[in-house]
C-alpha cells in the first residue's frame, strides 16, 4: 500500500499546493517498508493508495479522479506520526 503526503521544510504535512516535496510510504502489514521522495507531483510513477491532506478544504479533485483514497490529518504531524495514525485509524477518511 502506497500512502502519499506533502511536506514542508521541516518535514511535516503541508498543503497540497505548497508542498517542498512530496513522499511516498510504502506499508505491508502495517510495517514501512520504503520511502521515496519527489520535488514534484509529475515524477510520481507509483500506484498511489491514500494521499494525506492537511485540510478537507483543499483542492483533492484530481485525487478522488483518480480514485485515490483521501485521508485528512487531525492536527499538524510529520511522517511517522501520520503512519502510525494511519495503522491505528486516526485519521479522517474522504469518501470518494
Amino acid at each position: 500500500m502506497n500512502i502519499l503526503i506533502p511536506l514542508d521544510d521541516e518535514q511535516n504535512i503541508s498543503y497540497i499546493s505548497e508542498p517542498k516535496e512530496w513522499i511516498v510510504i510504502t506499508l505491508d502489514n502495517g510495517n514501512k517498508i520504503n520511502e521515496k521522495r519527489y520535488k514534484s507531483k509529475s515524477d510520481i510513477n507509483e500506484l498511489i493508495d491514500f494521499v494525506v491532506i492537511k485540510d478537507k478544504n483543499e483542492d483533492m479533485n484530481d485525487f478522488l479522479d483518480e480514485d485515490i483514497g483521501v485521508l485528512i490529518v487531525p492536527y499538524k504531524m510529520n511522517t511517522d506520526e501520520i503512519i502510525e495514525a494511519f495503522i491505528f485509524r486516526e485519521l479522517y477518511e474522504l469518501g470518494n
